[in-house]
């Protein structure tokens, strides 16, 4: 009244034990000197949106008691994420003020290893108008960054367009930890597990690798007995066939001096004509000097195994490697030999000018052994045999040579060579191309080892139709 002026109020008016709401509002009406004369009052009803403000208000209070509450850190920002309002459980969680938070400050409470992925999350979900889902690590007022699953949806205006997003951070770092272990935990077992499988592996291999030595052992020792007993009674034969020959050629010439000076009788040249004397005077010579030729290449074979045995050596010797491949070979000698399926397989040697190197020799002709006795069997095989008749005939190259402080030994055919996949698996234990019961597959395995051992290097080069190449690389020292 004293101001002259209009005013506006709500008044609650109960009736009947009912609460009612006015917007009421005063208007002074003056006079012509400017004194209020009358008051016009109007009273609008507004109880029922009275009642809606009043819920409204108790909904927003429940809300923001949950939120105060909650372990969970719920906040709002403004169409393009921004915080453009007071974020409390946000504050509270990462110690920045409204000032630090404001506007895309938010991102620096995220771990900078996380916020081009969170960055990039935002970005497709404002793009695309849709929930936004994502998991980083945030920076507690502590300085310790926490696990969060963030989740936010967006509040679309009439038009569909973005007004606000409403999101809430999760502390997930507990399971996360507990994912992380778990993962640590089957990676173990599963380590455990593959560490398991190869030393049950390596356990096979290793006791295969016994037999398989045990076997060329015992073989070993057999050549070597076999070679003993032989060489004692061929060496007393190979010694007294000199003897042999000289008193049989003593008696020829006495039988030839009989004959010049005594005039023949009828009963000795009848008996002289029965036993057709003068065919053994020639063909005994030949009868006895074919048996030192025989007893002669006993002898040859009986070294070439005690050679290829070793079996009167221990420890590492300095040989001439020449001479295993070379008792090898003559062992093998009755496969290399025309059968009916095909022809004599021919060696070529090029041997170089190798010096003895130290070595276990016995095990090196099982080296030797091996890979050409793989080599027979892969021109024994008709399907690995060209049928082409332009082919050359089947052959054996060995080369050898000394190349700085090594030498190499180089063992190749002709044969149809084989696959890529055979040749990478070629020196695994127990692989094997053969039927069952032709192969163990060791041999390729245990020569390799047996090379390693030495501190050399067995590989092998191989294509179809082009053979198959082993080079051995062996120190000198």
């Amino acid at each position: 009244m004293n101001a002259g002026t209009t005013i506006r109020y709500e008044e609650h008016l109960p009736i009947e034990g009912q609460d009612f709401w006015w917007l009421t509002t005063v208007n002074p009406l003056k006079d012509g000197t400017g004194q209020i004369y009358r008051l016009v009052i109007t009273a609008i009803p507004i109880t029922d949106r009275k009642h809606a403000e009043i819920a409204l208000q108790r909904s927003e209070q429940r809300f923001r008691l949950l939120v105060q509450n909650t372990s969970q850190i719920i906040w709002d920002t403004e169409a393009e994420g921004k915080f453009t309002t007071e974020q409390p459980a946000w504050s509270a969680f990462t110690g920045q003020s409204f000032e630090q938070s404001r506007n895309w400050g938010w991102l620096d409470a995220i771990h900078p290893d996380d916020q081009w992925h969170t960055a990039t999350a935002w970005s497709s979900a404002l793009t695309n108008v849709r929930h936004y889902k994502v998991e980083h690590r945030l920076r507690r007022h502590d300085g310790e960054y926490r696990y969060m699953s963030v989740q936010a949806i967006p509040i679309l205006a009439s038009d569909g367009s973005i007004t606000e997003w409403i999101g809430v951070n999760i502390d997930i770092h507990d399971r996360k930890l507990a994912e992380a272990a778990l993962r640590r935990s089957e990676a173990e077992l599963r380590q455990q597990a593959a560490d398991l499988e190869n030393a049950l592996r390596e356990l096979q291999q290793m006791q295969a690798q016994l037999v398989q030595t045990e076997k060329m052992s015992s073989l070993g020792q057999l050549v070597a007995g076999i070679a003993h007993e032989i060489n004692n009674p061929v060496n007393f034969i190979h010694g007294n066939l000199s003897y042999v020959g000289e008193y049989t050629q003593n008696l020829l010439n006495l039988i030839a001096l009989y004959q010049h000076h005594c005039p023949a009788l009828p009963q000795i040249q009848a008996a002289a004509d029965a036993i057709d004397l003068d065919f053994i005077q020639q063909d005994l010579p030949k009868m006895l000097a074919s048996m030192r030729m025989g007893t002669d290449r006993i002898r040859t074979i009986v070294l070439a195994l005690r050679t290829f045995s070793r079996m009167d050596e221990s420890g590492k010797k300095r040989v001439n490697l020449h001479e295993g491949i070379d008792s090898t070979l003559l062992i093998l000698q009755h496969r290399l030999k025309q059968t009916n399926d095909r022809p004599e397989i021919i060696v070529v040697k090029d041997y170089g000018d190798l010096p003895p190197i130290d070595c276990y020799a016995g095990q090196l002709n099982q080296v030797f052994m091996n890979i050409l006795s793989n080599a027979i069997d892969a021109l024994d095989d008709p399907a690995l045999r060209s049928s082409d008749p332009q082919r050359p005939p089947s052959q054996i190259t060995i080369q050898t040579k000394r190349t700085d402080q090594h030498v190499q030994i180089c063992i190749c055919d002709n044969a149809m060579g084989m696959s890529e996949y055979t040749r990478s698996r070629l020196f695994e234990p127990f692989f094997t191309t053969k039927a069952i019961g032709k192969g163990t597959g060791l041999g390729l395995s245990i020569s390799y080892q047996v090379v390693a051992r030495h501190g050399g290097k067995l590989s092998c080069v191989s294509a179809s139709e082009e053979g198959s190449a082993f080079f051995l690389e062996l120190p000198i020292a």
